[in-house]
């Protein structure tokens, strides 16, 4: 479904910049993108295998190799983004969450990602920017309320802190 979702904004993309219309895609076209999409999809395969290898700078040349076969492959910028995390590059990881969050807004494991990259940077204030969007698009997350508990905590604003962290624990019980 995701692949299918990416299809369809890569082709309202190109639209959009007059690069073909809908007469102008032919069968061979279409084959030839479709073949382009799923080698970006098994590169990317081997991306998440080396990230869970902790090669991190290999899934990054991968994600990067799947992205210039299809940049509109989500998950590309997610593996990138998590590779740079673990290599301390938090301001690249970052910006690789926003491109994938233009690709698709409502991702809960992207957004969350871009509040931990905010967050090891310490732009607070930027990372609990983005904890309330999180949470206003998912309003019963726990794992948003947490992350935004902890925020506050480091902000030195104790009393929102604990507001925040009751909140997740009610949500999320441990019963």
């Amino acid at each position: 479904a995701r692949v299918e979702k990416a299809r369809i904004l890569q082709e309202r993309r190109l639209k959009s910049k007059g690069l073909f219309t809908n007469a102008e895609m032919s069968s061979r076209q279409t084959r030839e993108h479709v073949q382009f999409s799923e080698e970006a999809e098994k590169v990317l395969k081997v991306a998440v295998a080396k990230l869970s290898l902790e090669d991190y700078r290999g899934a990054e040349e991968d994600c990067n190799s799947s992205i210039s076969r299809n940049p509109f492959v989500v998950n590309s910028y997610q593996v990138r983004g998590l590779s740079l995390i673990y290599q301390n590059r938090f301001a690249e990881a970052a910006n690789d969450f926003r491109k994938g969050l233009s690709l698709d807004p409502e991702n809960r494991p992207l957004r969350h990602n871009l509040i931990l990259s905010l967050a090891r940077q310490e732009r607070y204030d930027d990372a609990i920017s983005a904890a309330d969007t999180l949470l206003s698009i998912s309003p019963k997350y726990s794992p948003a309320m947490a992350m935004k508990s902890y925020l506050l905590w480091e902000k030195g604003d104790s009393a929102g802190s604990l507001e925040w962290i009751d909140k997740a624990v009610e949500i999320d019980r441990y019963d």
